[in-house]
């Protein structure tokens, strides 16, 4: 058994990362935001240890990584979304930059035997060929640069060896616990329950990476030699356009979705080509992605009938990209 600190627990990828955790039986310790909303480990709580702590206040953060001694650290948190007010930007880079910094800074005070940083495919910028971690990030949204800027600070603590740190680039994660805004669950809620989609112009395309192959990516990459201060693509290495992933969920639940489409405004990250070049993840990692995007969605739509999620209701979807 391990002593495992997930940041941004609460959240999609942390409630998935968590189980995982749990279940191949680590002590499994959770940081959330003071404000958090906690439902999505309601039903996991007791088993694991729960801290509520902002990321962007270091001592705090110091205080707790120096109590737990935690011998690896998978930093999750990120304040998601694009970022068009002051409030939100200075949000996001308290959250994606200085919360990071801030973790770093704290895990040099203990024997961290490695820090996962999760990172989104939305640093690159847009390309017209399939993203390798060679290329230059040319971010064109506010949040793909705070994350960028996080990647810059967890490359520097790896080269001055602080601490062994390694990153991976996910791209469109969809899967169990995503929240009911984002393109898949809203696709899916709409088959199951008969509701109406708003969807932007044809031709927008993303790379659907399943939440379980990236869960099982990070648990790798946490333990792999040869890693320290990599990037590491975390996809499929397939595009998919926004309307073929809704004839996807079409062809898997049997149902037919009421689409509008071009009635919802593109942003920042559309684009007509993204997708992952994931060489390097299966030469350091010897990892590619087990499920297909069919197989994808039937666990996501068994996911949603087995909770129960409210149906019916109308969703607006842009296919925004990497989580």
């Amino acid at each position: 058994m391990e002593r495992i600190l997930v940041t941004g627990a609460a959240g999609f990828l942390g409630a998935n990362f968590v189980r995982a955790l749990l279940h191949r039986g680590e002590e499994v310790h959770a940081l959330v935001r003071p404000d958090g909303d906690l439902w999505r480990l309601e039903e996991i709580r007791e088993s694991i240890g729960i801290h509520a702590v902002d990321l962007a206040d270091v001592e705090p953060v110091i205080d707790l990584v120096t109590r737990l001694r935690p011998q690896r650290i998978f930093n999750l948190a990120a304040k998601g979304g694009h970022q068009t007010t002051r409030d939100d930007r200075l949000r996001a880079v308290a959250c994606n930059v200085l919360g990071t910094w801030n973790l770093l800074e704290a895990a040099r005070q203990v024997d961290c035997l490695r820090f996962v940083q999760v990172g989104s495919s939305t640093e690159y910028g847009p390309h017209a060929y399939p993203l390798e971690e060679s290329l230059r990030d040319q971010p064109t949204t506010f949040r793909g640069a705070t994350k960028a800027a996080a990647t810059l600070a967890c490359l520097q603590a790896a080269r001055e060896g602080s601490v062994p740190t390694v990153i991976l680039r996910s791209f469109s994660v969809y899967g169990a616990w995503e929240g009911a805004h984002r393109f898949v669950a809203t696709t899916i809620r709409a088959a199951l329950g008969g509701g109406e989609m708003r969807l932007t112009k044809s031709g927008f395309r993303r790379d659907f990476v399943h939440i379980d192959d990236v869960v099982r990516a990070s648990l790798l990459a946490a333990r792999a030699e040869g890693v320290v201060g990599e990037i590491i693509n975390i996809g499929t290495g397939i595009q998919t356009s926004n309307e073929d992933l809704v004839h996807a969920v079409e062809s898997v639940t049997g149902a037919t979705i009421r689409v509008q489409p071009g009635t919802y405004p593109s942003s920042p990250s559309d684009t007509g080509h993204w997708c992952a070049d994931i060489e390097k993840a299966g030469r350091l990692l010897a990892w590619r992605p087990q499920n297909s995007l069919e197989e994808g969605l039937r666990l996501s739509v068994e996911w949603f009938r087995r909770r129960g999620e409210p149906a019916g209701r109308t969703g607006d979807v842009r296919g925004d990209g990497g989580s």
